[in-house]
């Protein structure tokens, strides 16, 4: 059980704004895609994003927010 749950992985999904059940269930089907194993997915309201949402599991980040929209047109 301790082996199980060291190798368990944590994925954060930080989002503002409402995220309704069809968005999670997507973002939830993006990520099972994406990572093979076990893993917790955690939903963390982030009022800084203005809107959208950013996925970070392990050193991957996945932004789509529209902050990070604005701060790539500022440094184009």
């Amino acid at each position: 059980e301790l082996e199980r749950l060291v190798n368990l992985t944590g994925v954060k999904v930080y989002f503002f704004g409402h995220l309704d059940h069809s968005a999670k269930e997507k973002i939830d089907k993006w990520i099972s895609d994406k990572i093979k194993g076990e893993y917790t997915i955690e939903y963390v309201e982030d009022p800084s994003l203005i809107a959208g949402f950013k996925i970070v599991y392990k050193d991957y980040v996945y932004d789509s927010s529209v902050l990070n929209s604005f701060k790539n047109e500022i440094w184009k």
